[in-house]
């Protein structure tokens, strides 16, 4: 995904065929949609908070494999003392 939906050789692909305002992200877009349609709102942490957790709960996520940022955090977390599940 990194140099495919980054700013790498696709931004200038997609600029020639005028795709200027596509949103090229996966699951960013879809994400914030789905907290809209459910809770009428988008939610959610500053994964700098999660560093000061008691508790992480990771629910149907593989965090390892698809949020990098999040896991360092929870590293620190447990760290520190947090408990995971």
């Amino acid at each position: 995904m990194g140099l495919v939906q980054g700013e790498s050789i696709a931004a200038r692909l997609l600029n020639v065929l005028g795709a200027l305002r596509l949103d090229r992200t996966i699951c960013a877009a879809a994400g914030a949609a789905g907290l809209r349609y459910t809770y009428g709102a988008s939610l959610g942490m500053h994964v700098e908070h999660f560093e000061e957790s008691e508790l992480i709960l990771i629910w149907g996520s593989n965090p390892i494999a698809s949020s990098l940022h999040f896991w360092t955090r929870a590293q620190e977390a447990k760290r520190r003392g947090a408990a995971r599940s």
